[in-house]
């Protein structure tokens, strides 16, 4: 009877170690959703910003060429390189959001097995009390 109970209690410590390890790498699933948001951002800022020196150079070439940059021809590539930045800063950003929620999801899933192991560990307990108790009583009988 003893020795079922503590095997049980070894099984419960065994569900309660796993349960922190699970925890720790939801924590670390987090954080590496936190870092895919920052990357994004910084993504999304070198791709307008990228946008941004393209159309001045744009603009600097037409006029040294002699042209109105702000009419015609000129602004119309101005205004489809910057439309081009710009949509290639929401794909940033959304690859990033993807990213990030994946990870979180996964996070959460870590974090629901952990209260799903230390609930294990509990029942363990509670069944190798039960086969102690058992035991003794078992053995009160026989005596």
């Amino acid at each position: 009877a003893r020795a079922g109970q503590q095997t049980a209690e070894f099984n419960a410590q065994v569900a309660e170690l796993e349960s922190g390890l699970v925890i720790q790498s939801a924590a670390r699933s987090e954080l590496n959703a936190q870092i895919a948001r920052n990357a994004a951002g910084i993504e999304v800022s070198r791709t307008l910003q990228a946008g941004r020196r393209i159309q001045a150079t744009q603009a600097a070439q037409a006029a040294h060429a002699g042209l109105v940059v702000t009419e015609g021809s000129p602004l119309l590539a101005q205004l489809e390189t910057l439309r081009r930045s710009e949509e290639d800063a929401v794909l940033a950003r959304w690859k990033g959001d993807v990213a990030a929620t994946g990870l979180e999801a996964d996070a959460t899933q870590k974090r629901i097995q952990a209260e799903a192991l230390r609930a294990r560990a509990q029942m363990l307990r509670v069944a190798g009390r039960r086969t102690f108790l058992g035991g003794l009583l078992g053995a009160g009988r026989l005596a």
